[in-house]
């Protein structure tokens, strides 16, 4: 991933988000989120609008909780999505595997699987917790954890033109 993108992807990138919520097959809750990200590791996530201050942002390895622009929460948190989706392509390849061994993959298990229809290398156990990459463009297709509550799968769904024009 790092070799084949880091000198065209963006340091900067800013996108829209659609979450959904479901519980028991039925949709529960759905909401847009707006998300900036600049690197090496910072994330800003803001529900509805950027002026809404509701949100969140992780920074160094630490999650920060806002309401009404008011500091709410922080604790140390790898993000998982910065590290993969992102940070992967600004960061030495020791040190990436190093916080992907740290947030919890085995990076000694690896296979070719489809997902959701996608040929991707899957890194991990999918019984515990992986992630996707696509083989092709070698970008992030996804992340799963699994808790008590079963499988949470998270998808980048699709990226139109990420690379920087050259």
């Amino acid at each position: 991933m790092h070799n084949a993108h880091f000198a065209n992807w963006y340091e900067h990138i800013t996108y829209k988000q659609e979450m959904y919520w479901y519980k028991h097959d039925s949709l529960v809750k759905s909401e847009v989120w707006l998300v900036a990200y600049s690197v090496p590791s910072v994330l800003h996530i803001c529900y509805k609008d950027f002026d809404s201050g509701r949100g969140w942002i992780v920074a160094n390895d630490t999650f920060y909780a806002f309401n009404h622009n008011k500091l709410i929460g922080k604790r140390p948190r790898m993000h998982t999505h910065i590290a993969l989706g992102f940070g992967v392509f600004f960061v030495a390849l020791e040190v990436m595997v190093s916080r992907i061994e740290k947030m919890g993959f085995d990076i000694r298990e690896l296979a070719i699987v489809e997902v959701n229809g996608h040929e991707v290398y899957q890194v991990g156990n999918p019984a515990t917790s992986c992630f996707w990459v696509h083989t092709e463009s070698l970008l992030s297709y996804g992340v799963r954890g699994v808790d008590e509550s079963g499988n949470r799968d998270i998808f980048l769904r699709s990226i139109n033109n990420p690379m920087k024009s050259t």
